[in-house]
């Protein structure tokens, strides 16, 4: 029996040791794997806080995008409001050089009218610087048919 209990000493003994030797273990694994969680937590935070930058990084230049996007529709549509102006005093000036070469063909028909009229005007001058010369050689020989005729009427 003592040798039994000698030999369940020495088993409890080794199973204290194998118990404090796990514990140890258990206690060196626990300390080493929070140690390595801690190290993870601490990769993990930095890489959520990275993401997180870079997100709100994002986001800004998301917004940028937007701004530029709505400045790009103001400038396309302030293009727009210039193109249909640009359209409109297109056709306005269409409109206008129709009426200038219309006018333009109402000058050539006034100047080949006034030719017209100045020569007639000429051929006029000319009648009637005749006529006045006709006139004056009718008044000359008038005076001379008076002169001709007192003369006459102090003989009879």
């Amino acid at each position: 029996l003592v040798a039994e209990n000698t030999s369940l000493a020495e088993g409890a003994a080794e199973l204290e040791r194998s118990l404090a030797a796990l514990r140890e273990e258990v206690e060196r694994t626990k300390e080493s794997g929070a140690a390595e969680l801690e190290r993870s937590l601490a990769g993990l935070r930095e890489e959520s806080e990275g993401a997180v930058r870079d997100a709100e990084e994002a986001r800004g230049q998301l917004e940028e995008a937007r701004q530029k996007l709505d400045e790009a529709e103001a400038g396309r549509a302030e293009l727009e409001t210039t193109k249909q102006g640009l359209q409109e005093l297109r056709a306005e000036s269409l409109a206008k050089i129709e009426q200038i070469e219309g006018l333009a063909a109402q000058i050539e028909k006034l100047e080949e009218a006034a030719k017209v009229e100045k020569t007639k005007l000429e051929e006029f001058q000319t009648w009637s610087e005749q006529a006045q010369t006709f006139i004056s050689e009718l008044q000359t020989e008038n005076a001379s048919l008076k002169e001709s005729n007192t003369g006459d009427e102090s003989r009879v």
